[in-house]
């Protein structure tokens, strides 16, 4: 098991490693799509991992040994040291405790909006972002509406709603989750940016003027960012000059080389840790001090 926490720890820091470029070199939709599937791979991974040191550490407690409740399991077992048990169940209480704590915000936090429709905060700092229902609603700060002019506010509005049909907040949700695991963390920002950036290339489509929907970002940007909440989807955030710079270029293209080669890498590493990791045998072998086998 050595081996494999080794492989998942590694393949949990490429995959953070990866994120930014993922996130800058292949069209905003792709990034998202193999992004969020990646962080949710290496979280699990992470997580069987620390689970099967973990049990198979506390299964030389008699008390755990004799609950009988595992099959029985004939694999030679691969004792684990009590301590290295101890500091893996100690992780795993860490990351349930941010897993529930980010649940907890996102079901008592969530600010109100309209069921469908805008609601308009009465502040002046520059705020928007999309709450999802059925079918959802926009939030946007008077302070944004002043600032921005009659196309531009529909640049904003045609942005959020990308938001909403598109259901960008399953994917923030699901990468702030896998944060939950700190080397995880660069995933969820990455993830942010591309559900930006591809409800940036949907406003453009829908106002038929790239400019139009960088000039709303620039005068956001330049009155000062307001994030937004935790799991909801937004105008405004990290990575602002950027997207102004894309929205200023040509649209997406379809993959080239570097980027299907980039692809193609990712989902073979992938495959390959998930393959190494679950292995059958080590899975019994772990479990056989808790199912009492010698």
């Amino acid at each position: 098991m050595t081996v494999h926490l080794v492989i998942v720890l590694g393949l949990a820091m490429a995959t953070a490693a990866a994120a930014e470029p993922i996130s800058r070199r292949l069209a905003p939709r792709t990034a998202t799509l193999l992004l969020t599937v990646g962080g949710l791979l290496s979280f699990g991974l992470v997580i069987w991992v620390l689970l099967a040191l973990s049990v198979g550490g506390l299964g030389e407690l008699d008390w755990l040994s004799t609950m009988g409740l595992c099959p029985p399991v004939t694999a030679l077992s691969h004792d684990v040291p009590l301590p290295v048990a101890a500091v893996t169940t100690l992780m795993l209480g860490a990351i349930a405790a941010r897993a529930a704590q980010r649940s907890w915000d996102w079901h008592h936090l969530t600010p109100n909006a309209p069921h469908q429709g805008l609601a308009v905060l009465a502040i002046d700092e520059p705020v928007a972002y999309a709450v999802p229902g059925r079918p959802g609603g926009i939030v946007a700060s008077r302070g944004l509406l002043t600032l921005l002019d009659g196309d531009e506010r529909r640049a904003l509005l045609a942005h959020e709603q990308a938001h909403l049909d598109l259901g960008h907040h399953r994917y923030l949700r699901a990468s702030e989750m896998t944060a939950s695991f700190p080397l995880l963390g660069p995933l969820a920002r990455a993830v942010r940016f591309t559900t930006e950036r591809w409800a940036d290339e949907e406003a453009a489509s829908a106002v038929g003027d790239r400019r139009i929907v960088a000039r709303a970002l620039s005068r956001a940007a330049l009155a000062g960012t307001q994030p937004a909440p935790s799991g909801l989807a937004g105008l405004l955030g990290a990575g602002m000059s950027e997207r102004v710079a894309e929205l200023l270029d040509d649209p997406p293209g379809r993959l080239d080389l570097a980027q299907g080669l980039l692809v193609a890498a990712s989902v073979v590493g992938l495959v390959a840790a998930t393959g190494l990791t679950l292995r059958l045998h080590d899975l019994l072998a772990v479990l056989a001090p808790v199912c009492g086998a010698g």
